[in-house]
């Protein structure tokens, strides 16, 4: 199946829920990869999330 990706590279989302992205070291339900401070919003759905106008865009 093809999900899309949110455009950071951080998350994909399968049925309007966001999962985090796997990292080889750690897993995608491992601790979060990225180191600038952002908020982790991983198994949210996509509308509640800073992400709603990208995932409303999509077709």
């Amino acid at each position: 199946m093809n999900h899309p990706t949110t455009p950071d590279g951080r998350y994909f989302v399968v049925s309007g829920r966001r999962w985090r992205t796997s990292n080889p070291a750690l897993g995608e339900r491992g601790p979060v990869w990225w180191t600038d401070g952002a908020p982790d919003f991983n198994r949210r759905m996509a509308a509640n999330t800073p992400y709603a106008a990208w995932y409303a865009g999509l077709s």
